[in-house]
């Protein structure tokens, strides 16, 4: 009988209060680290959704600047602005080159014409800074705006001057009604202009310089646009190449000319537009791929060019998009030049912003009285309106209309498509380029990446895993477990460089012979098991567990090398000697050597510890007394495994599966090594894919800060996060109910 002596129960009562402030402080520390886990989880998923809230904001408009300008040399007709949207400068009614300073109303300039006519008609394009006019005289003429500054204070000027660069002279008794002049990429000039008898006319001007002798030579020409209709045209436009002339009817068609080569230009097609639906405006968007079309009823529509074989020029006019109508007729279209975005400006004066891409209509630009004119500034960041009490600026905060819900995860159709697509491109080499922000291909790249993966892994992993726990000899569980577990200390830049550099080029040139391996290994097994049967009883009886390999590993090898060495008869014989060949032939099928096999291979390799370790620790875990009773009822050991063992086990393996799936999902080193990075829809083995977590690795250095595209970046990661989080919840609660459901056993 134990004794307790004094010295005992004097101990026990001094350790009690230590006992209980150190459970205290446990119980405090444990807390506080649980708390501030999950606060700190909830902290970069409140931060990720917050950087992403700019891109659901909508639009907004405000009044900078306004002035009052005399009208001692007439009346404004068109306006521009300069890039700091300081000088706002224009053409008078009297055919005057006029420029003021925004901030006090002060006339900075004016150029006056050697004639007295009024103007006909003028243009704006603010993307050149340049003005062209006509007058009723027929004098054409093409002015850039140049404003100086000091480069350390771009908003101080010291002056503005007026510099023609292109003149021309329409034939007698014409009277030009709309014209359209810009600067041309190659440095030359063009004008179309449509005359009040529904002529149009294209004039351009080059000048070249003989380097040799220095001497300056311009070429000129004018011609008159071949017409083979009888609608009358009513609105012209001019890109900014010189190589296309759009004009509207009113019978609802544009009709295209090629001039390219301006001494012969060409007619190439005409295209129904709205049957009856007079065309008032229509002008080329920024890449002069689309062209934006206003009709008397005020509809805005869209269309572009896009590839076709039966066209005699190898591409055709097509629908694009509709945009919000206008009460009344549509009198001008302004292009911005730094974006898809245009105005729309009716007679009634009514101005809308409207973004191409979205096909949205973003705002309504509003003055005090009715708008005539109204056009962006340099950078797109402003607008410069003409209205009856004088010239208005506006500065428009519009960062990211290239984003909504729909192009985010909806069919787009872009510049050049023919029908819409998902597609994922988010930089060009100009301004011209339409950014495409489609996160379709990168999720489907994400599936598409994992299930790959899982497909190489699981079923190793699994067995790997039901081997090692329940049959194989402790010593041989000694070596293979701590072996697999080591393979998840690789890096995965490591397994990525492998897979990129060796494996891939090494599966494209034995592909055949890989896949007949891959085929025999598993039936390799089975001489191993008859060599086993043949043994005598006696002597396998006395060999430990897991010696049965002794007999399989042989005929592994031997099975798996001759599989190999078939691999080029194989490939001769069924494929003609080139696999590669016959798959683009007959199955239309091209082989890319980074494809997604490689990348199941090597992130399977990845994810083949953690499914293991968890599973054999989820077997291994299994009451031994269920097992021995189980046995001792007479099943079979694979009997106990499969109707036992598996299910008790079940819960853990679950874990170990989804796990390994969050693991591949978000693997981002493998994935931009060992494929090509290309965001396609397909779910075929030999093309590649491109991930979400890869897409934000490879598009960080062409992300500006605060961009558009940095934000879609935090919109992917937003979706990594809330994917993980949504499957980790369900995998739990399907977990959960597997253990009540095994609880029993």
């Amino acid at each position: 009988m134990n004794k307790t002596t004094a010295s005992d129960v004097e101990r026990n009562t001094l350790t009690q209060p230590s006992r209980r402030l150190s459970d205290r402080l446990a119980t405090i520390l444990i807390s506080v680290g649980g708390t501030g886990v999950i606060l700190v989880v909830a902290a970069i998923f409140v931060f990720i959704a917050y950087e992403t809230l700019p891109l659901w904001i909508p639009p907004s408009i405000e009044h900078s600047s306004s002035l009052k300008p005399s009208d001692t040399l007439g009346t404004l007709h068109v306006v521009g602005v300069d890039e700091y949207q300081l000088v706002a400068y224009g053409v008078t009614s009297r055919g005057a080159l006029v420029a003021y300073d925004l901030r006090n109303s002060r006339m900075l300039a004016v150029e006056l014409t050697e004639s007295s006519d009024t103007l006909s008609a003028a243009y704006s394009d603010v993307q050149e800074g340049t003005v062209t006019w006509t007058t009723r005289s027929g004098r054409i003429k093409v002015s850039k705006i140049m404003v100086s500054r000091n480069p350390a204070q771009p908003e101080s000027i010291r002056g503005v001057s007026f510099k023609e660069i292109g003149s021309f002279q329409v034939p007698p008794g014409i009277v030009i009604k709309k014209v359209v002049g810009k600067q041309l990429r190659d440095g030359g000039i063009g004008t179309a202009a449509l005359s009040d008898g529904g002529e149009v006319y294209y004039f351009h001007s080059r000048t070249t310089e003989n380097r040799i002798t220095g001497k300056t030579v311009e070429e000129r020409s004018e011609s008159q646009l071949p017409v083979s209709t009888d609608e009358v045209i009513s609105c012209v436009a001019l890109d900014h190449v010189g190589s296309k002339v759009v004009a509207g009817t009113d019978r609802g068609a544009l009709l295209v000319w090629n001039v390219q080569d301006p001494d012969e230009p060409t007619f190439v097609e005409r295209t129904e537009v709205r049957e009856g639906d007079t065309l008032s405006a229509v002008e080329f968007l920024l890449g002069d791929q689309t062209v934006i079309v206003g009709s008397v009823r005020g509809t805005v529509r869209s269309y572009t060019w896009v590839a076709d074989t039966l066209s005699s020029i190898g591409r055709k006019l097509v629908f694009l998009n509709t945009f919000n109508s206008h009460s009344s007729r549509i009198e001008s279209i302004t292009i911005s030049p730094r974006s898809k975005s245009f105005l729309t400006l009716s007679t009634d004066g009514e101005a809308l912003l409207h973004y191409q891409t979205t096909a949205k209509t973003l705002l309504q630009v509003e003055t005090p009285s009715r708008l005539q004119f109204a056009a962006f500034s340099p950078k797109g960041d402003g607008i410069i309106a003409l209205s009856n009490d004088g010239v208005t600026a506006f500065r428009i905060d519009n960062p990211h209309p290239e984003v909504s819900m729909h192009i985010l995860f909806g069919r787009v159709q872009y510049e050049g498509y023919a029908e819409p697509t998902y597609t994922w491109q988010s930089s060009g080499g100009t301004d011209d380029f339409e950014p495409k922000f489609s996160l379709m291909p990168l999720l489907f790249g994400t599936m598409k990446g994992a299930f790959y993966a899982l497909l190489f892994a699981l079923p190793l992993a699994l067995f790997a895993a039901i081997y090692t726990a329940l049959f194989a000899h402790p010593k041989i569980k000694n070596v293979v477990k701590p072996t697999v577990e080591i393979m998840a200390a690789l890096p995965s830049v490591v397994i990525g460089f492998i897979a990129a550099l060796w494996f891939a080029p090494v599966l494209e040139q034995s592909f055949v012979a890989i896949t007949t391996t891959a085929v025999l290994i598993p039936l390799s097994v089975l001489p191993g098991i008859v060599l086993w049967k043949l043994l005598p009883a006696k002597l396998t009886h006395r060999l430990p567990a897991g010696s049965e390999l002794l007999a399989i590993f042989p005929s592994l090898i031997l099975i798996g090398y001759a599989g190999y060495l078939l691999g080029p008869w194989i490939e001769q014989v069924l494929f003609d000697g080139n696999y590669r060949q016959w798959l683009y032939e007959v199955l239309g099928v091209t082989y890319d050597q980074r494809n997604s096999i490689v990348v199941g291979f090597a992130m399977g390799f990845a994810v083949i510890p953690i499914i293991f370790t968890i599973s054999e620790d989820a077997l291994s875990s299994v009451p031994q007394h269920l097992t021995a009773g189980s046995l001792a009822l007479g099943a079979t050991r694979w009997q106990t495994a499969m109707r036992v063992i598996l299910p008790t086990a079940s819960p853990g393996i679950f874990s170990a599966a989804m796990i390994g799936f969050g693991r591949a999902v978000g693997e981002t080193m493998i994935v931009l090594m060992a494929t090509g990075n290309t965001p396609l829809m397909n779910w075929g083995p030999f093309v590649g894919m491109r991930t979400l977590s890869a897409n934000i690795a490879v598009e960080i250095p062409e992300a500006p800060h605060l961009g558009t595209l940095y934000r879609v970046l935090f919109v992917s990661g937003l979706l990594l996060f809330l994917f993980t989080f949504v499957i980790n919840t369900v995998a739990e609660l399907i977990r959960q109910r597997l253990r009540q459901r095994y609880s029993t056993i």
